[in-house]
């Protein structure tokens, strides 16, 4: 088996670093494609949470430049497939943009659910922020290959950042099942209900508050990002340090396992389009979104709300996306065969 671990270090280190500059500004045609038309933004989660709030700072700036009236639409349900669904199947002449999140898309994929979309009936006009996963626990609580008591590791469902964490680490875990949000699982791991559960970065930063004994274990990620805390893929990373004394075929496993979690766990919430959608449309649409989350109004904005913006082009998005989809399609047999074991 030809190990992509490189390639996806080098996307992992992308999703986190990469900016990129906006060359040109929207023309007149554009402009007056969607002048005095609806656009809507379908936002497949409820309203006041992040992704609801980059969705109602980006919809004015949106707005200024399209000549178009934006409007956003929340649609939670089916771990964002609902809302993703109205976005594929959207018919030829309406405007409908979703900002939405890859990594639920494939992780859906790996379950096989029938009549989810896919990444291939979308097309990316560019994303607004990044961010990484982390493994939080208990304070005492380590991360330890193949220990005789389980780990309780809470499950949101979430693939990337607990099936193939605890088999990348040959950890024993038992997964907890029944969460309803984040202030669950830290109620649970404040009271030792839990040992372990996952994260984005930005909600582990919001969620901790005032809570004691819990602490980061380790940062989904191929490359020191948090002084003092591990990171899980890439060279010294605790997939690498967990398996140098293992058979190189278990090894070389490990560490692909380690690399595809990091690569698949990122966020890289975006703006998204139906693949089949007009040329036209898609084409001006990607030049009106790249100059929208490149404007001032719209960082600035979004700083003051003590969000993150990390804006990244469609095409740069584009090429991690289409990397990321052929690395997990070539790994196929390996990850439907972790999945159905951590089920």
């Amino acid at each position: 088996m030809k190990n992509p671990s490189t390639r996806l270090c080098q996307i992992g280190a992308l999703l986190l670093t990469m900016t990129c500059s906006l060359a040109g500004a929207a023309d007149t045609a554009c402009k007056d494609l969607f002048a005095g038309r609806k656009v809507m933004l379908v936002v497949p989660f409820g309203p006041g949470g992040g992704y609801d709030t980059y969705a109602r700072v980006f919809a004015p700036v949106l707005e200024k430049h399209s000549g178009a009236k934006v409007v956003v639409s929340n649609m939670p349900g089916a771990n964002t497939m609902l809302g993703t669904r109205a976005v594929t199947t959207a018919a030829s002449d309406e405007l409908v943009l979703g900002f939405l999140d890859p990594r639920y898309i494939f992780e859906t994929a790996l379950q096989k659910l029938p009549g989810v979309p896919s990444m291939s009936e979308l097309t990316p006009l560019g994303t607004l922020t990044m961010s990484y996963s982390v493994v939080m626990g208990r304070r005492k609580v380590a991360l330890r290959p193949n220990d005789p008591v389980p780990l309780l590791y809470a499950n949101h469902g979430n693939i990337s950042s607990s099936i193939l964490v605890a088999a990348a680490l040959g950890l024993n875990v038992k997964y907890v099942k029944g969460f309803k949000g984040s202030a669950e699982v830290f109620a649970a791991l404040e009271r030792g209900d839990i040992d372990v559960s996952s994260n984005q970065m930005e909600s582990y930063e919001k969620g901790i508050g005032a809570f004691q004994n819990i602490g980061l274990l380790a940062t989904l990620t191929s490359a020191s990002v948090q002084k003092d805390v591990p990171y899980l893929a890439g060279p010294g990373g605790l997939a690498d340090l967990f398996s140098r004394q293992l058979p190189a075929p278990v090894r070389q496993e490990r560490l692909l396992l380690a690399d595809l979690s990091a690569g698949m766990s990122a966020a890289a919430k975006g703006i998204y389009i139906a693949a089949g959608a007009p040329a036209r449309t898609k084409a001006c649409l990607t030049e009106l979104v790249e100059k929208s989350i490149f404007d001032d109004a719209f960082v600035e904005s979004a700083k003051r709300l003590k969000l993150d913006p990390a804006p990244i082009s469609a095409k740069a998005t584009h090429q991690v996306i289409n990397e990321l989809a052929r690395l997990i399609d070539q790994n196929r047999a390996l990850l439907d065969r972790v999945v159905q074991a951590g089920q």
